[in-house]
């Protein structure tokens, strides 16, 4: 049986926060959890809940659960973004000995080399997804120059040198080809392609 993952009727997010979240292997949950436990101190004043869940093991390329039962160690942080880019690599060091796999669709600091450590099939991935999609790459560096340039006009940090030296050949490549985007650093709507 299942518990409900939030309360019926509650809205548990209203769109004001940042979120977090880490999976460990299932093993290293305990010791996982007793080293961001270390941190509270520093952790408390910028959050807004943390919660804990199990998930089991998957074989999807892409997914932090891929051969692993996993803890989810989940972070929803009050809206300081400069306060929670500077806990994210404190937190990313001490969960690195449990190997630590991100959530995709939430905030992380880790490195490209050390996700392309945890996913095997991330090459595979990528090639598939170019494969099928031509627009794969192009777009995907279009939409993180523009989200670059967007947090950098807000003083927050950018993407790595590695990601940032590939994005503009690729949003060239992609400007040439539609024509359509706007120039870097504005805030115009981006064309859908």
């Amino acid at each position: 049986e299942r518990l409900p993952h939030f309360k019926m009727g509650f809205t548990p997010s209203n769109g004001e926060e940042l979120q977090t979240e880490y999976f460990v292997p299932f093993r290293h949950g305990m010791e996982a959890f007793s080293a961001i436990a270390r941190l509270g101190g520093q952790i408390s004043p910028h959050l807004f809940i943390s919660e804990i869940r199990t998930i089991a093991a998957d074989s999807l390329w892409m997914s932090p659960c891929r051969k692993q039962d996993s803890v989810a160690i989940h972070f929803t942080w009050k809206p300081d973004w400069p306060s929670v880019s500077r806990l994210l690599p404190v937190i990313e060091k001490e969960l690195a000995p449990f190997n630590a796999r991100p959530h995709w669709g939430k905030l992380f600091t880790m490195a490209p080399a050390t996700l392309r450590q945890h996913y095997e099939k991330l090459h595979d991935f990528r090639q598939l997804a170019a494969g099928l999609d031509p627009w794969f790459a192009a777009g995907a560096a279009a939409y993180a120059h523009g989200l670059a340039a967007d947090l950098g006009a807000a003083g927050a940090p950018v993407p790595s040198a590695g990601i940032a030296e590939a994005i503009p050949a690729a949003v060239r490549a992609l400007r040439a080809a539609a024509g359509s985007l706007p120039a870097h650093g504005t805030n115009q709507p981006k064309q859908r392609l």
